[in-house]
């Protein structure tokens, strides 16, 4: 169920295998995209080419979300979100990356705002949580910019969440 989101400035939409080179310069390959993260860049472009073969078939399924950030104004692949659906909590944990380089430029704050409009529309979904390492900051500055609140922290990651209904 990855439908095409847009926004202001950009499209929101699922992957396709035309994505591979553009994902790969853009942020997959990119060690300080993966700062916080704990996965490692890919280091062959033939990496993000199975990266998108393999979430290929999960689109027909009605609870997959996986998106690529394109600009409108250039087609440049910025980022991707993510979110996995739990049907037992009736709630999505997003995940999210961006380019280094177009970062506190707005981009990731638009992009999420569509996808939580988006998720309002999903009557499954009545919960969105997030989560980063404490020190990420820049990721804690943005969930709360976008409504989500702190609810606890374990292990030094701190999950926040965002209501719907």
């Amino acid at each position: 169920m990855n439908n095409i989101l847009e926004s202001k400035r950009l499209y929101i939409r699922p992957f396709v295998f035309e994505d591979a080179k553009g994902i790969f310069k853009s942020w997959q390959s990119k060690k300080e995209a993966f700062q916080y993260l704990d996965s490692l860049p890919f280091e062959w472009l033939d990496e993000s080419k199975v990266y998108i073969i393999e979430r290929l078939p999960h689109y027909a399924k009605p609870f997959f979300f996986d998106w690529v950030i394109e600009r409108k104004e250039d087609g440049a692949l910025l980022g991707e979100i993510n979110a996995a659906y739990s049907k037992r909590q009736h709630s999505v944990e997003i995940g999210y990356i961006l380019n280094p380089e177009e970062t506190r430029k707005g981009y990731m704050f638009e992009a999420l705002q569509t996808v939580f409009s988006y998720f309002k529309t999903v009557p499954e979904i009545e919960i969105i949580y997030g989560k980063c390492v404490k020190e990420n900051l820049a990721s804690k500055r943005l969930m709360e910019k976008l409504g989500m609140q702190f609810l606890e922290e374990k292990d030094g990651l701190e999950t926040y969440q965002l209501h719907l209904q």
